[in-house]
């Protein structure tokens, strides 16, 4: 009888310039509206809050603007970007069967001014953190690589690519909304294929060749 405990996220220590991401937050429905700077953006703040302070209901983490700024023309559109992770609710599946509801980010504190040697003062939904913290699939992924994409599909793709490569499959057959949903493509958007394949697929895919160390067609 095999009695070792599955990994968790929480075991896993990043190596330099790696991100941790569980699968239960990748490539699943409620994102489809970030743009690339957002995904880049709440990326960013779970990279900078990873540790095991992560698990403290009372913890807060801090940022500095500058680090932002370079996924963002001004601190207005931080905030923007900052409220539209935090007014997006995902459903996610948890270990044990059941469906989480829950918003991406909790509360932010952000200087008012257009300093860019601010700080902001994130958390997380303490809901959120099982999620986080406590996932048995996850992708290791290169942060030079995930800020390296030019498009949102790209990124979508890398990660999605990511959370598959230790499953040891050469292929996989799935259905044209999977792979849109892997995308984060809006519903109603691109709904020909022509669109989606000149538009998200083609160029993801291109991209995703050149820039990470997956080769996908």
């Amino acid at each position: 009888m095999n009695d070792r405990k599955p990994t968790k996220t929480k075991d896993i220590a990043p190596r330099p310039g790696e991100m941790i991401k569980p699968g239960e937050i990748i490539g699943i429905p409620g994102m489809e509206g970030w743009t690339l700077a957002d995904r880049r953006t709440w990326n960013a703040l779970l990279v900078n809050a990873w540790s095991d302070r992560l698990e403290d209901p009372t913890a807060d983490f801090e940022i500095p603007l500058r680090e932002l700024r370079g996924l963002h023309d001004s601190n207005d559109r931080i905030r923007a970007s900052l409220r539209k992770l935090q007014t997006t609710l995902i459903a996610a599946r948890m270990a044990d069967g059941k469906t989480r509801t829950v918003q991406m980010l909790g509360g932010c504190d952000i200087d008012d001014d257009d300093r860019t040697d601010g700080v902001l003062k994130y958390d997380f939904h303490r809901k959120l953190v099982p999620l986080l913290r406590r996932s048995e699939i996850y992708a290791r992924m290169e942060m030079k690589v995930l800020t390296a994409m030019s498009s949102k599909y790209s990124l979508a793709l890398y990660e999605a690519l990511a959370l598959r490569v230790n499953l040891r499959r050469s292929s996989e057959d799935i259905p044209l909304e999977t792979l849109r949903q892997w995308l984060g493509v809006e519903p109603g958007k691109l709904a020909e294929w022509k669109n989606l394949q000149s538009r998200a697929i083609a160029p993801a895919v291109q991209e995703v060749n050149a820039l990470s160390p997956f080769e996908v067609s």
